[in-house]
């Protein structure tokens, strides 16, 4: 079945782009600036004392990108959590996904490159969140190598409620 893609945007569809990918990146940056560190081994060092991150949470978190992968950007919707869902509509997100994601092509490989764990993201009650850096490869020629995917553990699964690009 082929899909109708929209040949232009309105203002309000980009504003509405817009606005995902900032809290996206308002997220990553806030983060970034924090002193935690890979020891290249899935674990996270904050503040000298190593946090596990399970194979298993990390199979998820490639998994979801996977689907971003194969262009099934709705299905990557219905799986990221309810803070995800809440902030932008699945049309939005398709849409934005379409602009960004598609132009870079086929993820070559994917690396993780940062792990945080933090207890707290702004604007959001406290929980169990992880931020995941990873370094990818694309088809395109592209300075974009770095996805950033933010998660939150739900009754004990983690689900993306962030994915920024740069």
């Amino acid at each position: 079945q082929q899909r109708d893609r929209p040949t232009s945007l309105s203002l309000r569809h980009v504003l509405w782009i817009t606005l995902a990918l900032a809290i996206s990146l308002f997220v990553s940056i806030y983060y970034a600036h924090t002193a935690n560190a890979n020891n290249g081994s899935s674990q996270v060092i904050e503040s000298g004392k190593p946090i596990n991150v399970s194979s298993e949470v990390l199979e998820d978190a490639t998994n979801w990108l996977e689907v971003i992968d194969s262009g099934e950007y709705e299905q990557s919707w219905k799986e990221s959590g309810a803070i995800f869902r809440s902030g932008i509509s699945i049309a939005k997100w398709a849409e934005a996904m379409q602009l960004v994601r598609e132009p870079l092509g086929a993820a070559k490989s994917r690396e993780i490159a940062l792990a945080q764990a933090p207890t707290s993201l702004p604007g959001l009650p406290k929980g169990n969140y992880l931020i995941l850096s990873f370094t990818t490869d694309f088809d395109s020629k592209t300075t974009m190598k770095v996805e950033t995917l933010s998660m939150v553990e739900v009754d004990g699964e983690y689900k993306a409620i962030g994915y920024f690009i740069k």
